[in-house]
């Protein structure tokens, strides 16, 4: 028996290396072929198939080098530098270009560099054996360079029909004809068979989503929100059993992304495949086409929830809101925050704000002011106040001008990019090509930012400060303060932290309300 094993042990050593760049081929026989052929030719040539390492790359491409990089044999690479697969040690192959099918010199220095390494390769469909002597034998070396160039170039001619039929689904999707994927957000389903796929709501998680928003809108946060649907059982989106999805329950996280998907506005971002360096990435693949998706939400509510602050919790009806002016108020000494403080129901207690670093770090000598004064001079103040300093607020002529000025961006982005398309037409270019994504890319920017503007100037200062008056047009007395805030609490915050970048207090002095800037 040790006999056995030792004379095995003296065997070269040989590696099976797998490959194939889709599931499907990993369900067929594709798998199969590759190692009956690896351990027939082991068998036959009197070498140990060792199969402590593992060199299977199923599902990676070989096409711009990502299995060299990321899959297999980029370990086995790493195992031949590392001495754990030794020099004269055999790599079985079912063809070369399941090795690589990258631009060819990549391809065949890549190659080289294994010969030159010790190791051995051998394709099985043909028996062809390849070592470091190879590289000089012009009929071997002749004949590598033509099986790399084929697979390149097949790979290629194959990723182009890919990428124009893409194109041309995009085409028929920014025209509202057609379903790019059969992918759609969680609130849709795609109907329809063949050519005639098309998207259609889910109206009961289409009204889910539209609570989401309009909780976000009230100025309630991510946390809150996930929360309030848990607990009034609300299925959380998903494709499994119902309870299962209540267990599992919302999360802020997906709150998020809800809040931030661009689908509700109709609006859909194609992504392509990339390689840098031979690492796989998705990037966008052309601007973002609009009207693709049902609506959902109105573009205003959703750029409103994009620029808004984060919301609070809000608290009972008739306590007094401590969190309300958080984050705005400062001290008037030495500009550091002032914080909340409850010292209790005391004749000597109440609700202050205090300075923090007369507080915390003893850096400061302001006392402490009360916290009922400040909030009712702010909820009685505030719009007028804000009235009367708005030179830092844009006019409408101003805000035209600046859309105008992006107008003329757009205009000239919009040209360059007809001049690169034009350009590839003729003559193919990887560079015209990287040009036209970055004016693709500079092209939707502007247009989103013009959105923003238009949607500042929509429900600008002006309004903001009429809905504040609306909705506390009668003086709030301060013992009647927690009473009438209450239930608004997460909107009057909001709205003050969207309206004001500091109120500086200090005791004794007058309140100074900074507003921002839009």
């Amino acid at each position: 028996m040790n006999n056995t094993t030792n004379h095995k042990s003296n065997r070269p050593k040989a590696y099976s290396y797998l490959r194939f760049s889709t599931p499907e081929q990993a369900q067929g026989d594709s798998f199969r072929r590759q190692t009956e052929s690896a351990t027939a030719y082991a068998a036959a040539h009197g070498l140990d198939l060792d199969d402590s390492l593992k060199f299977h790359d199923l599902g990676v491409s070989a096409f711009r080098g990502a299995n060299a990089v990321d899959g297999a044999l980029g370990q086995f690479i790493a195992a031949v530098d590392d001495g754990r697969v030794p020099a004269g040690s055999y790599l079985l192959v079912e063809n070369l270009d399941r090795l690589s099918r990258d631009k060819i010199m990549t391809a065949l220095n890549r190659f080289s560099a294994l010969l030159e390494k010790g190791v051995i390769v051998v394709t099985l469909t043909d028996q062809k054996v390849y070592t470091a002597d190879s590289l000089n034998n012009l009929p071997d070396l002749m004949l590598s360079l033509l099986v790399m160039s084929r697979a390149h170039e097949e790979s290629a001619l194959k990723g182009q029909r890919i990428k124009a039929a893409w194109a041309n689904k995009k085409a028929k999707a920014a025209n509202g004809k057609h379903v790019l994927t059969a992918r759609a957000p969680a609130w849709l389903r795609v109907v329809g068979s063949n050519g005639d796929k098309r998207f259609e709501l889910r109206p009961e998680r289409a009204e889910i989503v539209k609570r989401i928003f309009a909780m976000a809108l009230a100025g309630h946060g991510k946390s809150y929100i996930a929360r309030r649907l848990n607990e009034e059982r609300i299925e959380p989106f998903g494709d499994g059993p119902s309870e299962a999805r209540k267990a599992n329950g919302w999360h802020a996280s997906y709150i998020q992304k809800i809040l931030r998907n661009e689908a509700v506005i109709s609006r859909f971002q194609p992504m392509k495949v990339s390689y840098d360096g031979g690492k796989k990435q998705r990037v966008p693949d052309g601007p973002p086409l609009d009207d693709y998706f049902p609506r959902v939400i109105s573009d205003s509510d959703f750029y409103r929830v994009k620029r808004a602050p984060a919301g609070i919790s809000p608290k009972r009806p008739g306590s007094l809101p401590r969190n309300v002016l958080s984050g705005v108020c400062f001290c008037g000494r030495c500009g550091g925050p002032m914080h909340y403080v409850n010292k209790g129901p005391s004749t000597k207690g109440g609700q202050y704000l205090a300075c923090d670093n007369s507080r915390r770090l003893r850096k400061c000598d302001a006392p402490s002011v009360r916290f009922e004064p400040v909030l009712n001079f702010v909820l009685n103040n505030l719009p007028e106040y804000l009235r009367a300093h708005v030179d830092s607020i844009p006019s409408a002529s101003e805000t035209e001008t600046k859309i105008d000025a992006i107008d003329g961006e757009i205009a000239k982005c919009e040209e360059s990019i007809a001049r690169l398309l034009d350009t590839l037409e003729r003559v193919p270019s990887e560079s015209a090509e990287k040009r036209l994504g970055e004016h693709e890319r500079r092209l939707h920017a502007l247009k989103t930012e013009r959105v923003d503007i238009e949607e500042q100037a929509k429900c600008g200062p002006g309004d903001a400060w009429q809905e504040f008056v609306t909705w506390y047009h009668q003086p709030v007395e301060p013992d009647q303060i927690g009473e009438v805030i209450g239930a608004e609490i997460t909107r009057i915050s909001a709205e003050i932290k969207r309206l004001v970048s500091r109120i500086v207090i200090e005791k004794g002095q007058p309140i100074v309300v900074e507003p921002r800037a839009a």
